[in-house]
């Protein structure tokens, strides 16, 4: 593991570590504890879904909790890029509308 962890980088070494301890049948919680690879919130959920013996419940709850939370994100990312969104098609609008009568109005002011 020390001659391929250069090469694969600290992904391929958290995973070698999570292999190697799952082998020596430790809990899914004292993993997670140790390697430091998902938030706190997360680990306290596997231990109490551990130590009930309901761990598939526990992961459903922890997974549409962050579901919610990303929809929530993803609605606040784009409720701040509509109003970008808007000025720049303005933008475009203007250069387009300026390109079109720019040039009919010099023609005009030619032919007085």
């Amino acid at each position: 593991m020390q001659q391929t962890a250069p090469e694969k980088g600290p992904f391929f070494c958290a995973y070698a570590v999570f292999v190697s301890f799952f082998r020596e049948q430790r809990r899914q919680a004292e993993i997670n504890d140790l390697l430091r690879l998902f938030p706190i919130l997360i680990c306290q959920m596997i231990r109490i879904g551990e130590e009930t013996g309901q761990l598939d419940k526990m992961l459903e709850k922890v997974a549409s909790w962050y579901d919610q939370e990303l929809d929530e994100q993803v609605k606040a990312l784009t409720s701040l890029i509509e109003p970008i969104m808007i000025v720049f098609v303005g933008g475009i609008v203007a250069v387009i509308a300026l390109s079109i009568f720019g040039p009919m109005i010099a023609i005009m002011d030619n032919l007085q």
